[in-house]
């Protein structure tokens, strides 16, 4: 074998493990086309599935918002419907102390008749009078109108002018009242009382 021959068969060698090579890696490079094609399905349908997923949520919030709108109007009318009901026989109450306004009695008892009623209505609802007579002066749910001299103990509701009422825990009205005062005597009198018992109290310490 010449020397030419045996260089022509290492070259044919050499150029078929070349071409196999070369398809390996073509092979190879398929395979991982393949693969990231096989990926880039998997997250487009997992895109699209949240997609959907998120447009339908979105559908459902804003289905859920207006039937809890409509819920809420039907709830409004039902309650108002309730109060107008339940204050129909106060103007049938009203009526009949307009008819019988001639007659005394019978005009001061339709009179009471529609006032406990109405009290009752308004219980119902969760309207409470806020205490005032004979209790002690709470400038937080009461309004002073007037300060009255008097024996009495001092800082003391002695009138209630107008009634203040809660509204469940809210106080919607304070009530308008008279407060006692004591007289200006009673005033001296306790003052020179404290003034004798803070001298006596300066003595005891100086001893």
């Amino acid at each position: 074998m010449t020397k030419k021959v045996k260089q022509d068969q290492e070259n044919a060698t050499h150029l078929q493990e070349l071409e196999k090579a070369l398809e390996e890696k073509s092979k190879a490079l398929a395979e991982k086309e393949t693969a990231y094609a096989g990926l880039e399905n998997k997250y487009e349908n997992q895109y699209n599935t949240l997609m959907t997923a998120a447009k339908q949520l979105a559908a459902d919030f804003d289905n859920f918002r207006k039937r809890i709108a409509s819920e809420r109007q039907k709830e409004n009318a039902l309650a108002t419907k309730d109060i107008v009901v339940k204050l129909i026989p106060l103007l049938d109450q009203f009526s009949l102390c307009l008819d019988n306004n001639v007659h005394h009695d019978e005009f001061v008892n339709a009179v009471s008749l529609l006032h406990k009623q109405l009290s009752t209505l308004l219980e119902d609802i969760g309207l409470t009078p806020i205490p005032a007579m004979n209790q002690p002066f709470d400038p937080r749910i009461h309004e002073v109108i007037m300060f009255i001299e008097s024996d009495k103990e001092d800082n003391m509701v002695i009138e209630e002018l107008q009634r203040g009422y809660y509204l469940h825990d809210e106080i919607i009205r304070h009530g308008k009242v008279k407060v006692t005062r004591k007289r200006i005597e009673n005033r001296n009198s306790a003052e020179k009382n404290e003034e004798k018992e803070r001298e006596e109290k300066d003595v005891e310490r100086e001893v």
